[in-house]
């Protein structure tokens, strides 16, 4: 009887060493996993900023699933109804969408900052022959514009014949497209989605650096936020990780197979378009966003 007892006892403490092996294992998921268990759901408009996240899409076994979108407000409602767990937002949307859940920032895309004068693709024009056109820019006295105005000038270049019209800067490529406006005053990484959509750069200037109400010091380079719901902490984490060891040791020849692979882009643009990196939140833009900062929730 006192030997089935003490086999009784022996087999009760495999068990429970089992199951405390089991809610370790639980408590410490592969990283890059969500509080699910699974890979991280990323929300995403394909754009050739992202390339160091399609790197870490391909990977096998990959910590985040990409879901595409076609505009940042339907990844905004994919974030407030959990049917993703982060995604990478362009800059004013994303500042719209914290002021309206309990959302977080984690980090950011960032890419070099330049003013770029598109023309619609069925547009010819030299410099020299703007008169009569519109040009579309986000503010009159917008730093993107004055830049540019600058150089005009200095060019011998008179804008006084040319109408500008000033739209949303996410507004601008849509309005290059309809036809409403012969060319525009945007960013680099705007520029580079137009050109994807087939129209052409004529102007740029690598001088500029965003200092005022239009162009923010701050968002000189970011142009995309990584927004995360709360909850997914460890998954968070080891992603955002990857992705900056991604941004330091990819070549400029991974980002652009990435970015070939993943959107589509024309060859011929992708390889003349510069690295995007992925970069954690700098000083500056944790005073921006305030209890918006992602620490660890």
């Amino acid at each position: 009887m006192a030997r089935q007892f003490f086999r009784l006892r022996q087999a009760g403490g495999w068990l429970l060493a089992l199951l405390v092996v089991a809610a370790i294992l639980l408590w410490f998921r592969h990283p890059g996993q969500s509080a699910t268990g699974s890979a991280l759901r990323v929300g995403i408009r394909h754009s050739g900023l992202l390339a160091p996240v399609y790197q870490l899409a391909d990977r096998a076994p990959s910590p985040i699933t990409l879901r595409p979108f076609l505009a940042d407000g339907d990844i905004g409602l994919a974030l407030q109804s959990g049917e993703i767990d982060a995604a990478f937002i362009a800059v004013a949307p994303a500042r719209q969408l914290l002021t309206r859940g309990n959302f977080r920032v984690a980090g950011g895309i960032e890419y070099p900052f330049s003013a770029t004068l598109i023309l619609r693709k069925q547009v010819k024009l030299r410099l020299t022959e703007l008169a009569g056109r519109t040009i579309g820019a986000g503010e009159p006295d917008c730093a993107l514009l004055t830049q540019f105005r600058a150089d005009a000038k200095k060019l011998g270049v008179d804008l006084s014949a040319v109408r500008f019209t000033y739209l949303p800067d996410d507004a601008l490529v849509p309005a290059l497209e309809a036809g409403r406006i012969d060319g525009a005053i945007v960013s680099s990484a705007t520029a580079l989605h137009a050109e994807a959509l087939g129209h052409k750069v004529l102007y740029r200037s690598v001088k500029i650096s965003g200092h005022d109400h239009c162009c923010p010091r701050f968002s000189r380079q970011m142009e995309l936020l990584l927004v995360v719901r709360p909850g997914h902490a460890p998954a968070v984490a080891a992603v955002r990780k990857q992705l900056v060891a991604l941004s330091r040791a990819a070549t400029a020849d991974d980002a652009q197979r990435a970015i070939l692979r993943h959107t589509g882009y024309p060859a011929s643009l992708v390889t003349r378009a510069q690295a995007p990196t992925f970069s954690p939140l700098d000083a500056e833009w944790r005073t921006a966003l305030g209890s918006a900062v992602w620490k660890g929730e």
